[in-house]
């Protein structure tokens, strides 16, 4: 082998793991670029949550900007809706971008028809689901597509608040 067959062996070789290098390169910036979303979907989330908490806290702000009469319990109903729809939202986003596998997400998704399993809160659903991503809408939808309304039996209440009792 001559010394210039050599060095066209070696330009080949440079070129080869350039593009390896290209490529692994990029496929580091894919990942980095969706923990990022991931960390800024965290963060939206975390930055909902407390506005809902906040309008918990003071149910004087909500009651201005709704447009009839709210008792306590139809706001907190209202709001506790809202913080649990859009914890599921976020798990979803969170499952469809790869961060929650199958299995978590569909513990999670069990909630959502427990959550909407009365007349009232049906009804808030019906009014409120445009404010969701429309994608998740009709996850949610086909969760309760065939769920009877009913009031909330005992064992859900409990499982839904996160009290465990022996």
């Amino acid at each position: 082998m001559t010394l210039e067959e050599f060095a066209y062996i070696a330009e080949i070789i440079g070129v080869v793991l350039v593009i390896a290098s290209l490529i692994y390169v990029a496929q580091q910036l894919r990942q980095n670029t969706e923990m990022m979303r991931a960390e800024s979907r965290n963060e939206i989330q975390h930055s909902k949550q407390q506005e809902i908490f906040m309008l918990l806290q003071n149910p004087d702000i909500w009651r201005g900007l709704a447009s009839e009469e709210l008792d306590d319990e139809s706001i907190r109903l209202t709001l506790w809706l809202t913080a649990s729809l859009r914890a599921r939202e976020h798990e979803w986003f969170q499952f469809r971008s790869g961060v929650l596998d199958e299995a978590a997400w569909n513990s999670y998704a069990t909630a959502i028809p427990i959550a909407l399993a009365n007349k009232r809160a049906r009804a808030w659903w019906d009014v409120t689901k445009q404010i969701y991503n429309k994608k998740f809408v009709d996850v949610v939808d086909e969760l309760i597509e065939n769920r009877s309304i009913n009031a909330l039996g005992k064992n859900q209440a409990v499982a839904m608040s996160g009290e465990i009792k022996s």
